[in-house]
């Protein structure tokens, strides 16, 4: 390690630590096919050593899961980032263009060795990134091995993410570090440089995360509410749910809460959560709806749709009996009686009169994650390129689509007078 003052030693510790949160925090907001949370670990890495990267590297994701209360599970793999850069470092792998792409190479496999282990386990094989997932789906959708599909997504988002990582430490060598280890100035010069630049990079980062829209934050400004009045008990996996991440819930007629997650269904009876892996056609949960009679819709990732009644499964519909794709993306009945519902292939209509039916595929409305219904007979998709559509007796009447190419329907919903509410992605609603 360079001979560092001690104010240069604790502002790279400082600056390091909060390029991890902030880069953390800014890719779970914007989708983007990176994460930017172990740009500060490479970085101390390389400068102070292993053990610093380290520090760094747990510190960084114990700050993230204190602001977003994920677990955090990852500090396992910014140990080994640490570990396999500081020997990079040692091998003077970085000091080169071409032995920086092998470092990169490098620190994919390590990350993925730990990584996804943890994504199978903690997140049902999910990567908590939409490109990452977005692989996954289309994988699966195309009918390749969940395990493959599941680790080819983790292997996009580290790739890239690690590649872009040892480029950006790369760089910092080459024009900023410049390898000084002849004089004690020299040394010194390098720390303040180092400093210089990374701090510099921390603002920008943190201007970014600043200048991100309200509505990219899951934030929605209310004067004059205090919610946390409603907020009785938060089940999470340190109190009875063993999976962090909720995608739907549901609540039966008998009372029962239904938690759908990616790594499976969770029964909640009001004093614990019970783990359904007897239902041997779910094992994770996009969506999940009740119809009017008590049935139990459970819209699978993988394994196409599952209807239970009395918790017990009476029928499974998938790819192999005629569904367009086996993610199945949202569940609705319109007041027709016919059921909607919205695959990562298209959207398709069910009836369940004299046994379950198909009506009707619309192959237009491809990956309809908004979908909503009113007591007209009124049924409204938003697809995934944007549009929506609107539906009656299982056939489209019409669509829309913004003018604007970067600004498109997210989702929909009606309101109780009966309105149709529009979300987008810039954040306003139509």
């Amino acid at each position: 390690m360079k001979k560092w003052k001690i104010y240069h030693f604790s502002l790279l510790i400082i600056a390091c630590i909060l390029i991890n949160h902030f880069g953390a925090l800014l890719t779970a907001n914007v989708d983007i096919p990176f994460w930017l949370d172990a740009i500060g670990t490479l970085f101390s890495s390389y400068v102070a050593g292993p053990l610093v990267g380290s520090m760094v590297g747990v510190t960084g994701n114990l700050t993230y899961s204190m602001a977003t209360g994920e677990l955090p599970i990852y500090a396992l793999t910014s140990i080994v980032l640490a570990i396999v850069t500081g020997y990079c470092a040692r091998k003077k792998m970085l000091n080169s263009f071409f032995g920086s792409l092998t470092a990169s190479i490098l620190t994919t496999g390590a990350s993925l060795l730990v990584s996804f282990p943890l994504n199978l386990i903690f997140n049902g094989g999910r990567t908590g990134n939409v490109w990452g997932n977005g692989v996954i789906d289309r994988l699966t959708e195309v009918g390749s091995p969940v395990l493959f599909a599941q680790f080819a997504g983790q292997f996009y988002i580290e790739f890239t993410d690690k590649l872009l990582s040892v480029v950006l430490l790369y760089l910092f060598i080459r024009f900023v570090w410049k390898h000084p280890d002849e004089t004690e100035e020299q040394e010194t010069g390098a720390a303040e440089g180092a400093v210089n630049v990374l701090l510099p990079f921390l603002v920008m980062m943190f201007l970014s995360f600043r200048s991100i829209p309200a509505t990219a934050q899951n934030i929605v400004p209310v004067s004059g509410s205090n919610y946390s009045n409603y907020v009785q008990t938060v089940y999470s996996s340190e109190n009875g749910l063993p999976s962090g991440e909720a995608n739907d819930i549901a609540q039966t007629n008998d009372g029962i809460l239904w938690i759908g997650t990616y790594a499976g269904l969770f029964r909640y009876n009001g004093s614990e959560f019970r783990f359904m892996d007897d239902y041997d056609s779910v094992h994770n949960v996009n969506c999940l709806y009740v119809d009017p009679e008590g049935r139990l819709w459970i819209g699978t990732n993988d394994n196409g749709l599952s209807i239970a009644i009395n918790e017990s499964i009476i029928n499974v519909i998938d790819k192999s009996s005629g569904l367009p794709s086996n993610s199945v993306r949202s569940i609705i009945q319109g007041a027709d009686g016919f059921y909607y519902i919205g695959t990562s292939g298209s959207l398709q209509v069910l009836s369940l009169n004299n046994g379950l039916k198909t009506v009707s595929t619309l192959w237009e409305i491809n990956y309809a994650d908004g979908i909503a219904a009113d007591e007209k007979g009124n049924v409204v998709a938003a697809s995934h390129d944007g549009r929506l559509f609107l539906l009656r007796g299982g056939r489209i009447l019409s669509s829309r689509q913004l003018t604007d190419e970067k600004n498109v329907f997210t989702s929909c919903t009606f309101s109780p007078s009966g309105a149709l509410l529009a979300g987008t992605s810039n954040g306003r609603i139509f």
